[in-house]
């Protein structure tokens, strides 16, 4: 790795955020898998675990926007730093319920979108706190550096997970995950920063809506930003789906639950490979090309569907997981770059909302759709999905003239 992919480092506050994120990763990726299998084991439905999945996402989603504008209303971190608390606590529940064996639906509903709640106020803080952590100049470096640090973590922690699952059980795993987010609160709260962003809303005396209503006219006026929401929309929501609820029934039946947790980390290889790629090219990255990457999300149901063998989903899973990371590096840059700061958090959380609003949605109908049309023709159909949105927000002029990332850092509107 170059010294000036290395430059954000020089930052202890950097270093700080990017271990909190990063050991909160390696919990999540453990517990992505577990959650899956543990509702399964309970369950042995489809349905219940398209339900709890669900759950989390909707969460999510309603409370994402309250998230970025609390954000960007008050001191980010201690924002961040109840999140994690949070997300530790519902984890905690989680697991205890699963231990108990107590099949309810609607208590592993509820515990689901707790987790869900929480983390719809940690993402958006952590993204608005990060250039409060490093010169401008170096973001691109630094948003490539934290995505190499937490993907490679999570590319550890997702081989492991197959494995930890098999061995301990679904909520022992649940528990890593827990005290993962304990250690991140630790990181978070030694963060020292000359001036944290609280809220000029603050001092002009606007109210939370407000807040609102100011993000979502920036939102609506940038078809750079709209366009990428909406096409990531459809995308997560098809790609998402497939793998959280298609993807372990195809497991279970052709390579089982090890292997799958070895092709999930392929996905992890593959982002942390992209991180690598996006830092050397940082001058020729463009939103443009990270656009054009989104079609690699299809790779993983195309091959559920046509080819279900280990090593062949191991390779597309790899090449889809470099090119996505092209996508989220560009923008990530691009946002904290081009959207004032004073609302950047906002835009997080409209970004988070809007791409993740079918989410829930999909999680509901694929489920029984791959039951009622079958398991192939659902992902193919998701995978074409994925291919035309995905390559839909070319079309946006704005889109096409933003700067390279490499470009002079445009001064503050």
């Amino acid at each position: 790795m170059s010294s000036g992919a290395l430059e954000p480092l020089k930052s202890s506050n950097f270093r700080l955020l990017a271990a909190g994120r990063t050991v909160s990763m390696a919990g999540n990726a453990i517990a992505n898998i577990a959650l899956g299998f543990a509702v399964l084991d309970l369950t042995g439905s489809l349905k219940s675990l398209s339900i709890v999945v669900a759950s989390r996402s909707t969460a999510n989603l309603l409370f994402a926007i309250i998230g970025g504008t609390a954000a960007d209303r008050y001191d980010k971190k201690q924002v961040l730093l109840a999140a994690c608390l949070g997300s530790a606590t519902s984890q905690t529940a989680l697991a205890t319920v699963m231990i108990s064996r107590i099949d309810n639906l609607l208590v592993l509903s509820a515990l689901a979108g707790l987790s869900g709640l929480t983390a719809a106020f940690a993402f958006p803080a952590s993204g608005a706190l990060l250039p409060n952590t490093v010169e401008p100049e170096v973001l691109t470096q630094a948003n490539a550096f934290v995505r190499i640090a937490t993907n490679s973590t999570g590319l550890v922690a997702t081989a492991a997970g197959g494995a930890l699952v098999a061995i301990l059980g679904p909520p022992a795993c649940l528990y890593v995950d827990a005290a993962s987010f304990v250690l991140a609160a630790a990181c978070f709260g030694a963060i020292r920063l000359s001036r944290i962003d609280l809220a000029d809303v603050e001092v002009q005396g606007t109210s939370y809506l407000q807040d609102l209503a100011q993000g979502w006219h920036y939102l609506r006026t940038s078809s750079w930003v709209w366009s990428i929401v909406v096409a990531a929309m459809v995308v997560n929501a098809c790609s998402i789906a497939s793998i959280a609820v298609i993807g372990p029934a195809i497991a279970d039946a052709e390579f089982g639950r090890k292997a799958w947790g070895v092709i999930l980390a392929m996905d992890a290889l593959g982002l942390v490979i992209g991180g690598l790629v996006a830092i050397r090219i940082r001058n020729h990255l463009s939103l443009k090309l990270g656009t054009f990457c989104l079609v690699g999300e299809a790779l993983l149901p195309f091959g559920l569907a046509l080819n279900p063998t280990v090593w062949f989903l191991i390779v597309i899973t790899l090449v889809g997981g470099v090119a996505l990371e092209q996508m989220a590096v560009s923008w990530e840059s691009s946002l904290q770059r081009y959207v004032p700061e004073k609302m950047l958090a906002r835009i997080y959380a409209y970004d988070m909302f809007g791409s993740l609003m079918a989410v829930p949605i999909a999680q509901l109908i694929i489920g029984p759709m791959a039951e009622s049309i079958g398991q192939e023709r659902t992902l193919l159909l998701a995978g074409i999905t994925i291919c035309v949105s995905g390559l839909a927000p070319l079309t946006s002029r704005s889109l096409r003239d933003l700067p390279r990332l490499g470009a002079p850092f445009p001064q503050p509107s």
